[in-house]
């Protein structure tokens, strides 16, 4: 067996180098699925809160800070409203 570095410790990377384990990658799998799962969509959420607060912050500018940054009212206005799952 190769020696390990510290990121080839965790447990699929050991099994992903092993060729006759095959039970075990399928059980890492299915281990590491609701993870993966759970980690997708806290990233969700975290893209989702910071749409939600900027376009509140770019809803409370007054129009001379839109001007400095080249942005017109309506624009500001038409971002501000988007519903936070909206790009």
């Amino acid at each position: 067996m190769r020696s390990l570095r510290y990121f080839d410790t965790f447990p699929a990377t050991i099994v992903a180098s092993c060729e006759s384990f095959v039970l075990a990658k399928v059980l890492v799998g299915i281990w590491n699925a609701p993870i993966v799962g759970m980690v997708v969509f806290w990233n969700l959420m975290m893209v989702w809160q910071y749409r939600a607060d900027m376009r509140r912050q770019l809803d409370s500018l007054g129009q001379t800070l839109l001007q400095d940054m080249g942005i017109s009212a309506s624009n500001a206005r038409r971002e501000a409203i988007k519903p936070f799952w909206q790009a």
